[in-house]
């Protein structure tokens, strides 16, 4: 036990090494690369946080635990999976065809079908289908934005990766904090329409950047 927690303990302890490491190349450049709109994908940042958050906790809690029970948990959370997996392979073949605005557009679309559905849950008249088909069409969605999200922020920023990255990562860190820390005062349906509104601003904020992007390049 003593052995684990002392490698356990130097690995917490080098983590600082990276962080200081990473705070000093940053900061040693200048403040301009940061005004670059690097900010503005941070959105489809946000709505992968919320997104995943939905499913994986409120979906399962408010949804599966209180109607079929928590064993089925699990089983929910596979189908999730298995919506994912080929939706990943799909994902970066369907984008050299349909582009980045159309994929966020069919993964916002299911998205919102999943959340309609949800708002007009009825546990009297639903099946055991709605339980396994909403886990696998949010996890098709979820491939989109977790897979594009990040190949179109290394794409658009192929010389700014390191601020564009860690704008990612710190708004992905920051969303599911504060997720967790007010789950619990917020009831299922505000929840559901906070992620209408975040996955709408998102693809706005997404069109914004492309528009600019164009712009930028016809100069």
């Amino acid at each position: 036990m003593g052995m684990f927690n002392g490698v356990f303990f130097a690995m917490f302890a080098f983590d600082a090494v990276w962080s200081n490491l990473v705070s000093s190349l940053i900061l040693n450049k200048p403040v301009e690369i940061y005004f670059n709109g690097t900010g503005l994908p941070n959105p489809l940042n946000l709505t992968i946080a919320i997104e995943q958050e939905l499913i994986v906790t409120e979906f399962t809690k408010a949804f599966v635990s209180c109607e079929i029970g928590v064993q089925n948990n699990g089983w929910t959370m596979l189908a999730f999976v298995a919506g994912q997996l080929p939706g990943n392979l799909a994902a970066g073949r369907l984008v050299k065809h349909l582009g980045w605005p159309i994929m966020y557009i069919l993964a916002f679309l299911c998205n919102c079908a999943c959340l309609t559905s949800m708002l007009l849950f009825d546990p009297v008249n639903r099946g055991m289908e709605f339980y396994f088909l909403i886990p696998v069409a949010w996890g098709f969605s979820d491939s989109v934005w977790m897979t594009q999200s990040s190949a179109y922020v290394g794409h658009m920023f192929p010389d700014e990766k390191w601020p564009a990255f860690v704008g990612v990562r710190s708004a992905l860190y920051v969303v599911w904090g504060s997720l967790y820390a007010t789950t619990n005062f917020i009831c299922m349906e505000g929840k559901i329409y906070i992620a209408f509104g975040v996955m709408g601003f998102a693809l706005c904020s997404f069109e914004m950047f492309e528009f600019l992007h164009r712009k930028e390049k016809k100069k």
